[in-house]
């Protein structure tokens, strides 16, 4: 007994999935926060830390397809309270970057472009003549991520997930 037609069994030989579209893209991404270069300077009043932080990036193909030409652009989001502030201040970051050919089940990796960081602490006894706290930091608080092929969005991760509520770019 057959459980399947001739035509359908001759796709399933193929290979051809039955329920896809052209369209249909299925990524996964992984997101890692990475320090690329720091250094702490001291003086008298106040001791400075300077860091270069980036994400690290993978994206997996998991669409049963090659794709090629993938254009990859990404926001990156952080916050910071600058020295003597008292008003933490959100910034963003973009940066682009493309994928020749990402293999099915393949994965491409790539960094962000480096993001400064500075994080100030007074030392004992010096303080901000309007009240700011004697700490000043700064984080990254994120990133967005889009894939687009041929001007059409194909992929999209944000971490935390609340990023891409908000409007692109912004």
């Amino acid at each position: 007994m057959n459980l399947f037609s001739r035509s359908l069994l001759a796709l399933l030989v193929a290979g051809l999935p039955l329920l896809a579209h052209a369209d249909d893209y299925s990524f996964e991404f992984k997101t890692e926060k990475k320090k690329t270069e720091g250094h702490r300077s001291t003086s008298v009043s106040e001791t400075v830390s300077k860091e270069k932080w980036c994400y690290a990036v993978t994206i997996e193909n998991h669409s049963f397809k090659d794709i090629a030409d993938i254009q990859v652009k990404y926001i990156v989001y952080l916050k910071q309270q600058p020295q003597g502030g008292r008003v933490a201040v959100e910034k963003h970051n973009a940066g682009a970057t493309t994928i020749a050919t990402l293999q099915n089940n393949g994965s491409f990796a790539f960094t962000t472009n480096p993001i400064d960081l500075t994080r100030t602490e007074l030392e004992n006894g010096y303080y901000w003549a309007n009240g700011a706290d004697s700490r000043s930091w700064a984080n990254l608080n994120g990133i967005w991520i889009r894939l687009y092929k041929d001007g059409k969005m194909i992929g999209e991760y944000a971490d935390p997930s609340r990023l891409s509520r908000g409007k692109w770019g912004n």
